[in-house]
């Protein structure tokens, strides 16, 4: 009984949209989480302490000795690895939008790889959320709105996917 419910309320989610539509509409609320998610993902990539603490890891490799790092080390290394995870968060954003506006004009390579980005972002959010619990209640919506959204994209029964109208 519980099933069928879902499977109805599912269906609600879907009635109404055309093939196009839903790409369109998956592409653009695709794009927006990947935005939700990136500043959360900067802000604990490049936290100070935790950079600290891994700046010493490496540099015991290879001066067994050290016990602290250096503040001229933190201030020359700092800049140069926030500014690098940024750059790579910019570079996934604009190869997103570029697989996004390809799989709303219909390319299969960009459907698959949407599709398979959805599920395992899905999937990998809800880790994050358990991963953050205790958190910024910020970023604990802000992955649970990505989490939602790769979820109605990537994770929607197939049933529901084939009702979808060309």
């Amino acid at each position: 009984m519980i099933e069928k419910q879902k499977v109805v309320e599912m269906d609600a989610l879907y009635k109404n949209l055309t093939n196009r539509s839903f790409k369109k509409r998956s592409a653009i609320l695709l794009t927006l989480a990947d935005l939700v998610s990136m500043p959360i993902i900067y802000r604990m990539c490049t936290d100070l302490n935790l950079f600290k603490k891994y700046l010493l890891v490496s540099l015991k490799i290879k001066i067994p000795g050290i016990q602290e790092v250096p503040p001229h080390i933190i201030r020359e290394f700092y800049p140069l690895y926030s500014n690098g995870v940024l750059l790579m968060l910019i570079l996934f954003l604009v190869y997103h939008c570029v697989v996004y506006y390809f799989y709303q004009k219909g390319s299969e390579p960009c459907r698959v790889y949407v599709h398979f980005y959805s599920a395992t972002a899905a999937i990998g959010s809800l880790l994050f959320l358990y991963s953050i619990r205790g958190g910024s209640i910020v970023n604990t919506l802000g992955i649970l709105a990505a989490c939602l959204i790769y979820f109605y994209n990537g994770l929607a029964p197939k049933e529901l996917k084939a009702k979808i109208s060309e």
